[in-house]
């Protein structure tokens, strides 16, 4: 709890918020656009329905979570580089890897509050539009989002507490962006299993194939195998924080 306490107190001072405030309104506009645009097209040649609404939630998500994520984790991570913290937790026989949990668990607090703050927008939006969100659609999509940003976050706090060059962290969350913007969600999951900075697009529950919108058949197989690759950097962390305490 101290090292919890001490990081939201770090963050008050870093005013680090601003630059994950701008991404989350960008991305919040982006899905708004991208929605009222589809809701105004006179000539549609597929459904303007919930899955619809679920995948371009999902798409926007994944072009900027990576970048949000990235940012996130550097700025938690750079008061250690930046004053020696590190040396001083040595000396002071600190723990570092509950240092490192409490930057996760930070992370996952933000993590599910940006969520929570884009379900109220979500929710707003299909009273607009008349949509309703029927079954367990929705549920899925909302546990797919959290489970993937808190994997691709694990991975960028790795990078981030770990190196001391906190631009490497955030250029890959930039190439994660770029990706997903280029891609669109288009790369085999075969590949993109192997791809943490792609997970939001990996666990995305719907697809457009042609003009028919479909549940993705392997939806639960992507879940087994991000839930894996979370578990397993996860524990590759606390790890190498025992070690690199012992050194």
């Amino acid at each position: 709890m101290k090292y919890l306490q001490l990081e939201f107190f770090k963050m008050k001072r870093q005013h680090m918020f601003i630059p994950l405030i701008v991404i989350f309104l960008v991305n919040c506009l982006w899905f708004f656009m991208a929605i009222m645009k589809t809701a105004n097209m006179t000539q549609r040649t597929f459904s303007f329905n919930q899955e619809y609404v679920l995948m371009e939630f999902m798409v926007v998500n994944g072009v900027f979570m990576p970048l949000f994520l990235s940012i996130l984790a550097s700025r938690l991570s750079a008061p250690e580089h930046e004053n020696r913290m590190f040396n001083v937790l040595t000396i002071n026989n600190e723990n570092r890897q509950k240092l490192f949990n409490a930057k996760a668990a930070v992370g996952l607090i933000v993590i599910l509050v940006s969520i929570a703050l884009q379900y109220v927008l979500l929710k707003k939006i299909a009273e607009v539009y008349h949509i309703s969100f029927n079954g367990h659609l929705l549920g899925i999509t909302l546990f797919s989002l959290c489970l993937a940003s808190f994997t691709m976050y694990v991975f960028q706090l790795l990078l981030s507490f770990f190196l001391k060059k906190q631009a490497i962290g955030i250029t890959i969350g930039l190439v994660g962006t770029f990706m997903s913007l280029v891609t669109s969600g288009m790369i085999s999951d075969r590949v993109t299993r192997l791809l943490p900075i792609q997970y939001i697009g990996l666990l995305t529950p719907v697809r457009m194939v042609g003009r028919l919108l479909v549940i993705k058949p392997d939806i639960f197989v992507n879940l087994v195998v991000v839930c894996l690759v979370g578990f397993a950097l996860f524990v590759i962390a606390q790890v190498k924080s025992r070690r690199t305490m012992r050194g």
